[in-house]
């Protein structure tokens, strides 16, 4: 039970804003179906977006991973002070390096879009390349916010990251409703960068509070940068290897119907608010503390958190898998269906969310796992996992997608998720040793019963939810909540003893 008093109030604050970012996130998306549809102009702008922050989130999560121990070893030999002077050199060193990205992810431009959408024609490719090249200083500005966000994380205070992501969707919708027909997709970009900067103010002011002035220091030479750099080096490739399956996905939908890439990207949507929100809450919680253990040396307490990590995210999330395949129709429904989001559409998308709930908790145990990894150390065994899981998703694409069209793009994630979780959990216990063989299998089979009573129930109440209930957002609002409180009550009933004793 420390355990749970140890994430519990880093992770309310997280789920706490979380759960308005994603709620304005689905507005968002709302919003753009609303405004734009499901049409080459949608595929455009998802392309060139998920482009740019392919650069971007390879950086900025490389900068949050390999940030965390640093921080705390300079905090142990240099103070508060060193800490705030080392953060000074950070800022100074990226944005340098980000203003020689932008300047060469420009000339690059055209042909990025080319390979990355070789499905596009001349005009698609032409918007694209022009909405690319006006969104690449991102780049720098979300280095600043995730430098911002690693210094509050090693101190465990998360309030102010969980404030910031409800920054980003809210420059979005005043933008969509306010300037949606007015500047059209080239002032959603410019949105996005408005939306990346309020997250930089919102995540600065509590380090100004702590005594931080940002200096200009051009130090290459400080130890601990290059101590950073030599661990973020492999941390990225590893993460850039994990992105390019979106690029692949993206670039795999090109060559489909048109209005592909939307429909994944849509689906992706729903799948980002259930993983990001409870459970990505819970891993981000868990990081700093699984860093701890192993740079104080306390081995046991580590296997044990690992442990308790594992049990966990699979209590939570293979239900909320369970629930994204049953209720997927009125879940589309819900969400985007109005404006010149038709009924097709929906159908559509959400089959493809059916095969994007199938690797759910794969997903999520790559997150973790992953992050395991780089609180031991260890930054090589993620590129292994990354160079698997895109290798099985390159091939699956192209098998198929010949198959059965978009959805079999998202069941060839969901797959490659599972495969590298699997692979993952084994390599790290053949290094840690924290697996309790018996005691797993006992756990896996009473979650499992317990998923079989829920998606039987549930089943049976969107079966009949679904005849007697009008087909409009409120009744497929009544019938996914009344549905999924039903399952999920039954589902905890049946597993009280477990999650007492965890």
């Amino acid at each position: 039970m420390n355990r749970f008093h140890t994430i519990k109030q880093p992770t309310k604050e997280i789920i706490s804003f979380g759960l308005a970012a994603k709620v304005l996130n689905i507005i968002k998306s709302v919003l753009l179906a609303y405004y734009i549809g499901v049409n080459y102009k949608m595929d455009t702008y998802v392309l060139a977006f998920s482009t740019t922050m392919l650069l971007t989130t390879i950086v900025a999560d490389g900068i949050l991973l390999s940030l965390i121990p640093p921080y705390q070893h300079i905090e142990d030999k240099r103070g508060k002070k060193g800490k705030r002077e080392f953060t000074s050199v950070l800022i100074t060193f990226f944005t340098i390096v980000g203003l020689g990205f932008v300047a060469f992810g420009y000339i690059i431009a055209p042909w990025l879009i080319r390979v990355l959408g070789p499905g596009f024609k001349a005009k698609e490719m032409e918007d694209t390349i022009k909405l690319f090249r006006l969104g690449t200083p991102i780049l720098i500005l979300h280095s600043i916010r995730t430098i911002c966000g690693a210094y509050l994380q090693s101190e465990h205070r998360f309030k102010a990251g969980a404030k910031a992501s409800v920054i980003n969707p809210l420059i979005y919708i005043i933008y969509l409703v306010l300037f949606g027909d007015t500047f059209g997709l080239e002032g959603l970009i410019i949105a996005g960068l408005i939306a990346v900067l309020g997250q930089v103010v919102v995540l600065i002011k509590p380090l100004i509070k702590d005594g931080f002035r940002y200096r200009f220091i051009w130090d290459t030479k400080s130890i601990a940068l290059k101590n950073t750099i030599r661990s973020l080096i492999p941390i990225m490739i590893a993460i850039g290897v994990n992105q390019l399956n979106t690029t692949i996905d993206n670039g795999r939908a090109s060559t489909l119907l048109p209005g592909s890439i939307s429909q994944l990207g849509y689906a992706s949507e729903i799948t980002s608010l259930i993983s990001g929100l409870f459970i990505g809450a819970m891993i981000t919680a868990l990081f700093p503390i699984l860093t701890e253990n192993y740079y104080k040396d306390e081995i046991d307490e580590l296997k044990s958190n690992i442990n308790f990590a594992i049990n966990l995210l699979l209590i939570v999330a293979l239900p909320l898998s369970l629930i994204l395949m049953k209720l997927s129709h009125p879940i589309v429904t819900i969400f985007y269906q109005r404006g010149e989001f038709r009924a097709l559409e929906s159908q559509i998308i959400s089959e493809v969310l059916k095969y994007y709930g199938v690797g759910l908790i794969g997903t999520v145990l790559v997150m973790l796992v992953i992050r395991i990894y780089y609180a031991i150390q260890d930054t090589n065994t993620p590129m292994i996992l990354g160079i698997i899981h895109l290798s099985i998703n390159f091939v699956l694409n192209i098998i198929l997608a010949e198959k059965i069209g978009v959805k079999g793009i998202a069941l060839a994630t969901s797959i490659s998720a599972i495969v590298t979780a699997l692979y993952g959990i084994y390599d790290l216990n053949r290094k840690i040793g924290f697996i309790q063989g018996r005691i797993y299998i006992k756990n896996i089979v009473r979650i499992a019963i317990s998923l079989i009573i829920m998606g039987l129930i549930i089943g049976v109440s969107n079966n009949y939810l679904s005849h007697i209930i009008s087909n409009t957002f409120l009744g497929n609002l009544f019938n996914v909540l009344l549905s999924s409180i039903i399952g999920i009550s039954v589902y905890g009933i049946s597993l009280k003893r477990f999650l007492h004793k965890l």
